[in-house]
């Protein structure tokens, strides 16, 4: 056991996935596995691996779980979600004490002996061209050009949705485009 900033206390597991624990005031918690495996990992002709692997992760289940038992336990917890970054993929979960051992279970499962079934694989396929058919059409990313900058990037030119677009992150669909289409 490990101390990370003088509040986090730092475990390694025996399937080697570490786990950092802070106590706080409530008792809730809010778990994050990070895979160090982002966009930036990615070679040329693999744009897109990234975020299409979290995707089939996340939904399709593993070695010790059907995507519809993956499905059921990700509903019992009060939140559960996924994303892809530039240099990691993270696996995000709040929930009771009483689901954490299923929780660590499940993700440590997903991530580790995942299933990779042929249907997954489609659904997440179509599921990830109709985001980046949404990305292309949606008023904040047409707000900004394919880099990530303004196109009006004036001062003086804020509505409050342009101000809540400018707070997202935006990842490079042409990127994406080149692994689904």
């Amino acid at each position: 056991m490990g101390v990370i900033n003088g509040e986090f206390k730092e475990y390694k597991l025996d399937n080697s996935l570490v786990v950092a624990l802070q106590k706080t005031s409530t008792s809730n918690i809010e778990g994050v596995l990070q895979v160090g495996f982002g966009t930036v990992h990615e070679n040329e002709g693999e744009e897109g691996v990234a975020h299409f692997l979290e995707h089939c992760l996340f939904t399709g289940g593993s070695d010790k779980y059907s995507p519809e038992e993956g499905l059921k336990i990700r509903s019992e917890l009060g939140y559960a979600n996924a994303s892809t970054g530039y240099g990691e993929t993270v696996f995000e979960t709040g929930l009771m004490p009483d689901d954490l051992e299923k929780s660590l279970d499940l993700f440590s499962s997903i991530v580790s002996n995942p299933r990779l079934d042929e249907e997954v694989i489609e659904m997440e396929r179509r599921r990830i061209l109709r985001e980046i058919s949404q990305n292309k059409t949606s008023y904040c990313n047409n707000r900004h050009n394919s880099d990530g900058t303004a196109r009006n990037p004036s001062p003086f030119f804020h509505t409050p949705q342009t101000k809540s677009c400018n707070k997202m992150q935006y990842s490079k669909s042409k990127r994406q485009n080149k692994l689904v289409s």
